[in-house]
């Protein structure tokens, strides 16, 4: 965003710094996972290593898709490879939501939704989706997570059967929340 705004070109190292930590030690293209987390040495931080987030996949997608937007190139290709993934393994068969966590292998770890997962599934099906996925983002998002809320407010937490567990609304959800409504403006 602030290269965006300013066109300041000494912030591009920095931004394919971030990409060079993505391609080296983030993204797994053998299995097509994003890894999360990590020992000091970038190691895969033993069972925690394991654990994927559908949610990031989507984030990444985005991200990837910016870094080509803004600096002039082709989008990587993992970034639908993550999409993908995300749309096939991690939703929620219950509410269709994005799931917090999952294993590497599959196996669901954490089947809870949270905004911010479902914002960055919005700006993920901009760039990587169709129009009618764009739609089933949306859609999801508004259902699950805006309806029936306090004016400018979310339902930030939802269970595995979509059971609302918010106990507040984190500040920190509001880029998301911005960052998807830019997004779809900029699509639609």
């Amino acid at each position: 965003s602030l290269y965006e705004l300013t066109g300041e070109t000494a912030l591009v190292p920095r931004i394919d710094a971030i990409k060079g930590l993505f391609d080296r030690h983030f993204f797994v293209a053998e299995t097509g996972l994003l890894r999360e987390f990590f020992e000091p040495d970038w190691q895969p931080h033993g069972e925690r290593g394991a654990h994927v987030e559908p949610g990031h996949w989507c984030e990444w997608t985005w991200l990837l898709a910016e870094h080509g937007r803004l600096l002039g190139h082709a989008a990587d290709p993992a970034g639908p490879v993550l999409y993908r993934r995300a749309m096939q393994r991690g939703r929620s068969a219950q509410t269709g939501l994005l799931m917090a966590g999952m294993t590497a292998q599959g196996d669901i770890v954490d089947a809870r939704s949270r905004t911010w997962m479902q914002t960055e599934w919005v700006r993920a099906a901009a760039v990587a989706g169709s129009r009618s996925e764009l739609d089933q983002a949306c859609g999801a998002l508004v259902r699950w997570h805006l309806e029936g809320v306090v004016s400018g407010g979310w339902i930030d937490k939802r269970g595995a059967d979509g059971e609302d567990l918010a106990s507040g609304m984190p500040a920190s959800t509001l880029y998301h929340l911005v960052g998807a409504l830019a997004e779809v403006e900029r699509h639609l």
